[in-house]
């Protein structure tokens, strides 16, 4: 699971499957949603307020 202000990127195998603007940049954790099975987490890619997108958890991994 992910908290606020963790840096995140696509998975790998993600990657193949998905053709968004994002998937080679690293991003922020902004705003999560958890339920029961999943968690749904809005990531921060840039500056801007508007410059995110809300990826399911499982699309997702940790960046050191």
């Amino acid at each position: 699971m992910f908290k606020l202000g963790d840096k995140v990127c696509y998975k790998k195998s993600q990657k193949i499957q998905l053709q968004e603007r994002y998937t080679d940049k690293t991003g922020t954790v902004v705003y999560e949603y958890k339920t029961d099975t999943k968690q749904y987490c809005r990531i921060n890619f840039g500056r801007g307020m508007f410059d995110y997108e809300d990826i399911g958890s499982w699309r997702l991994e940790r960046v050191a």
